[in-house]
């Protein structure tokens, strides 16, 4: 058997790779929990890599909204849907339920936002005129009631009550101005809504809050 001779280069370059060894500090080991191996047999730190991904994710140039939302509406197009068929599915499907939660979150600012907008076109506005209609009235007719029935309570006033002084001290502001305003704010809005426009002659003598609150007292 002949022996193994090594060159001086070989052997120089030998030594330099085992001293650089042992300044380095240790690499991970494959059975490190954040270290993997490639097919080259190096290792790398995974949490490394996905750090690196992030970041050229960020450094990506980003899409403008106008032309995703474009490509969404191609994809609609090719289905035979529309935005408003979208939005039909996942208000009522089970499927979209979280979807469902997320429209109405934050006292559903986002939604009020979008028919706020929807209101700014005469389309839109007309639209949804037509539609709140019923429900409007609806709601300002509970309110009336609710709110005369706060009324109620604030001029119940008891007979024993009624004494030398309370009628002394009685006012049209504090006794019956204040109290309506307080508790039936809407009614009274629904009262000067429905008076017919006044004279000019009449113009100077205004008697139209007067009025209003007689309107809610008889």
């Amino acid at each position: 058997m002949h022996p193994v001779t090594i060159d001086s280069v070989t052997l120089w370059s030998l030594n330099y790779l085992y001293i650089n060894q042992l300044n380095q500090p240790q690499l991970p080991t494959s059975a490190s929990s954040n270290a993997s191996i490639n097919d080259s047999g190096i290792f790398f730190n995974s949490a490394d890599m996905t750090s690196n991904t992030n970041m050229k994710k960020r450094r990506a140039k980003k899409i403008p909204v106008n032309t995703r939302i474009k490509a969404v509406l191609e994809d609609l197009r090719d289905g035979r849907m529309n935005v408003l068929d979208v939005l039909d599915v996942i208000l009522t499907s089970v499927d979209f339920e979280m979807h469902q939660i997320k429209s109405y979150e934050r006292g559903g600012a986002k939604l009020r936002a979008l028919l706020d907008k929807m209101t700014l076109d005469d389309n839109g506005k007309d639209v949804l005129h037509e539609w709140m209609r019923p429900y409007a009235m609806q709601q300002v007719c509970e309110t009336v009631q609710e709110e005369m029935t706060e009324l109620d309570k604030a001029f119940c006033t008891s007979i024993p009550s009624i004494t030398p002084a309370y009628v002394l001290n009685w006012t049209m502001q504090k006794d019956v101005e204040k109290p309506v305003d307080k508790a039936a704010p809407s009614l009274l809005r629904v009262i000067r809504a429905s008076l017919t426009r006044r004279s000019q002659k009449n113009k100077k003598k205004d008697t139209t809050k007067l009025s209003d609150y007689l309107r809610v007292c008889m």
